[in-house]
């Protein structure tokens, strides 16, 4: 009896075999890899999500550094100097409440968000003394003649 008939059959069974459970295994792998690509798609959204979030967050602290620093300057108020320009005097109510001494500030330098304190400086020759007030950050003076409340600074 001729069994090559049934031995070609036994081993095309076992490669058709051999083939469906590949198939099996690339469907597995192929839907391993669509849920691998979701998860991965999910990921990237929330690390967007994450830096836009962020983004918003270091926004809101730059308004807030913003704000304060506009606020710290609400504690002083304009004083017009002989030669009439400004300098910022601590008002005397905040002073007496903090403790503070009495002091001026560079209007210039508070309009670019910058607290520089303005240094009084004395002059004279044989027939004149005067005082005026000079901001070491900027290099600007103001002349002083009128504000002797505001003390040294």
């Amino acid at each position: 009896m001729d069994t090559s008939p049934l031995t070609a059959a036994f081993a095309a069974a076992q490669t058709l075999a051999g083939l469906v459970k590949r198939l099996a295994d690339d469907q597995a792998d192929v839907l391993a890899n669509d849920h691998l690509i979701a998860i991965q798609s999910a990921v990237i959204d929330l690390q967007g999500k994450l830096l836009a979030a962020q983004a918003v967050e270091n926004d809101l602290l730059a308004e807030i550094a913003s704000l304060k620093a506009k606020l710290r300057f609400n504690d002083y108020e304009p004083v017009r100097t002989p030669d009439g320009a400004f300098i910022l005097r601590l008002k005397p109510a905040v002073a007496e409440a903090a403790g503070l001494p009495p002091h001026a500030i560079c209007h210039v330098c508070a309009e670019r968000g910058v607290l520089a304190y303005l240094h009084r400086e004395d002059s004279s020759s044989a027939d004149t003394h005067y005082h005026w007030y000079r901001c070491l950050t900027c290099g600007r003076s103001f002349a002083d003649s009128t504000t002797p409340e505001l003390g040294p600074v």
